[in-house]
């Protein structure tokens, strides 16, 4: 917590440290790209977990249509839009993965904690 400290002299000459307000945040911009980083892999994940959801359950709704072509067209219509999803979710992996590697940023692999060893 040096950082935050700031070193004055008394009138006798002596140094005096002020410290800084405890429990400030610590971390800086390493911290933040790393809760970036599991955000947007958690997104892409809950993303690609609810279009194959959808995709179940437009494939569901046709079976159960029986032939009727209003409840056809709308599980073709769930269907088109969870692919269509899905799509855009790919796409989206694609781009940022082109802009990481253009700018040398290390995006989708997890951080690493220190506590945890491998086997």
């Amino acid at each position: 917590m040096n950082k935050l400290a700031l070193t004055l002299k008394d009138a006798a000459g002596n140094d005096v440290t002020i410290q800084g307000a405890g429990g400030i945040p610590t971390g800086g911009i390493n911290t933040l790209s790393d809760i970036l980083r599991v955000g947007i892999i958690f997104l892409f994940l809950a993303s690609i977990f609810l279009s194959i959801t959808y995709i179940i359950w437009g494939g569901i709704d046709w079976i159960t249509a029986g032939g009727n072509k209003e409840s056809i067209g709308r599980a073709r219509q769930k269907l088109v839009y969870a692919i269509f999803g899905l799509f855009v979710v790919f796409l989206s992996f694609a781009v940022i993965s082109i802009f990481s590697q253009f700018f040398g940023i290390e995006f989708f692999e997890l951080p690493v904690f220190s506590g945890i060893e491998g086997g």
